[in-house]
């Protein structure tokens, strides 16, 4: 039997390693459970875990400094901004637009460090450890925001705890 679970993001461990790249996911797509195996389907990649593997939630961390470059690019450009509101509207309105910029970019920052992400261990010969990460992307990610990928955890987590029958 294959159930569908649809509006997935999927990022591997390199894009969230990488101190470059700002962008939370490699692809979206829909991740197909199997007897036997779960694959994930996405745009131009397919990637694809047998059951001895270790699922979780966890978070998708980004470098302080990837953080801090965003911020400097960010900041400048507000400041520049509410120069140019405040030459053509007055200082109060400057001033509620530089509030509403601190408050979206804390806002910002704080989504990023509490979206949890369902992580998925593979181990390869060797011993060496993969991590691949699953979004619930519905709703163009705010299902996930808010829901914290529990759904999609469920779901990986129920087919992990059913047992193999069939040939897969």
């Amino acid at each position: 039997m294959k159930e569908i679970i649809k509006d997935v993001w999927y990022a591997n461990q390199l894009r969230v390693l990488s101190s470059s790249v700002l962008c939370a996911y490699d692809a979206k797509g829909f991740i197909q459970l199997e007897d036997r195996k779960m694959v994930f389907f996405g745009d131009s990649i397919e990637v694809a875990f047998n059951k001895n593997c270790k699922v979780y939630i966890g978070r998708q961390r980004f470098k302080w400094y990837t953080w801090a470059l965003a911020l400097a690019i960010i900041v400048p450009a507000y400041c520049v901004s509410c120069w140019g509101i405040a030459m053509m509207f007055g200082r109060m309105v400057a001033e509620a637009f530089l509030c509403v910029c601190v408050l979206c970019v804390v806002a910002g920052v704080g989504l990023g460090f509490s979206m949890k992400w369902v992580v998925v261990e593979t181990a390869h010969e060797g011993g060496v450890i993969e991590k691949h990460y699953f979004f619930d992307g519905g709703v163009n990610g705010w299902r996930g925001i808010f829901l914290g990928s529990s759904r999609l955890y469920g779901k990986i987590n129920d087919w992990m705890s059913r047992g193999t029958t069939g040939a897969g």
